[in-house]
């Protein structure tokens, strides 16, 4: 008797892993699927969005570029110098007319973009009036050795 009560508990145990290892595998196929699907569904979702911020910042940078030709813009094309990072423009206002007035530091913006951080700080610099005029002289020996070059 005890025997068969041995091999009776031993045959539900067995029967317990069967069912647990067969039910684990499902469960887990299950899922793996699901995930798949849910990848796959969000990943259109996904690279939908990318082209669309991609298209935004294509178009705020074509805009940056045709600015000083597009209506309602105050200075006289050939006086602007883009730049493009980290400001947009500068604007020597008048020098096309030999007749320069002022320089600009021109940022471009589209739609509701704000000034980054970078752009915030250089207005500031501005406006406190922490901008200067330098010369740099390039060294002699630097001058003379690109004329042997062409030479």
């Amino acid at each position: 008797m005890n025997s068969e009560i041995i091999y009776f508990i031993l045959n539900i145990c067995i029967g317990i892993f069967i069912c647990y290892f067969l039910l684990a595998k499902t469960i887990k196929t299950q899922y793996e699927l699901k995930l798949k699907k849910w990848i796959w569904e969000k990943e259109k979702d996904i690279r939908a969005d990318a082209i669309k911020k991609s298209r935004a910042v294509l178009g705020g940078k074509f805009s940056e570029n045709i600015a000083p030709y597009l209506p309602n813009f105050k200075y006289n094309p050939s006086d602007a110098r883009f730049i493009g990072a980290p400001i947009d423009f500068v604007i020597f206002d008048g020098i096309s007319n030999n007749n320069l007035k002022k320089i600009i530091f021109l940022e471009v913006k589209s739609s509701n973009s704000k000034l980054s951080k970078r752009e915030a700080n250089i207005r500031e610099k501005i406006r406190e009036g922490k901008v200067k005029w330098e010369l740099y002289h390039v060294p002699d020996k630097v001058v003379k050795t690109n004329k042997n070059l062409l030479d």
